[in-house]
């Protein structure tokens, strides 16, 4: 029971996201959306990191919070969700477009809270955190890292979402 109450509550705060969207679409420059979308579908996962971290903001600090090396742990965490997306981009989704990469994106890492693995990459970054440090469900959704990374993945998805016929690279 404690394990579906942990995942509804990360849906609703999925939910309180897309409302805040509503808000702030139009505030968002189109030269912004145009360099994200570019970053998405060409760079490397160190290029989309840095992206990640530029959408999280000062998120990352606050989630650190005063343990030692916790602003270390947050950043390989945001590291391994730009490894995964460089996965769904260039092997799940190859050639797909734009919205469907962040669609399985946004799957995979729900998907992780609940089991700790991402079934179709096991050894990628964000299995072996599952598998290693963040071992139960209710570590995964407790970690402040998780919800970082969930609004990072709703927000692209939201802003990005209509491709206009943008496809990726491969």
């Amino acid at each position: 029971m404690q394990n579906n109450e942990t995942v509804a509550s990360i849906e609703r705060m999925l939910a309180d996201l897309d409302k805040g969207f509503q808000i702030t679409h139009n505030r968002v420059k189109p030269h912004i959306l145009t360099r994200t979308r570019d970053t998405l579908q060409k760079e490397s996962d160190d290029s989309i990191f840095y992206l990640f971290n530029d959408l999280s903001g000062e998120a990352i600090s606050v989630a650190a919070g005063t343990v030692p090396m916790g602003g270390d742990a947050i950043n390989a965490f945001i590291h391994a969700q730009a490894k995964l997306f460089v996965l769904n981009r260039d092997v799940d989704e190859a050639g797909k477009a734009l919205s469907a990469v962040l669609q399985r994106h946004e799957q995979d890492l729900l998907h992780w809270v609940k089991h700790g693995i991402i079934n179709q990459h096991p050894n990628c970054d964000l299995s072996l955190i599952g598998q290693e440090f963040l071992v139960t469900t209710l570590q995964r959704a407790n970690c402040p890292a998780t919800a970082i990374s969930l609004s990072i993945a709703r927000t692209l998805r939201h802003y990005l979402g209509d491709d206009h016929g943008y496809k990726t690279r491969h």
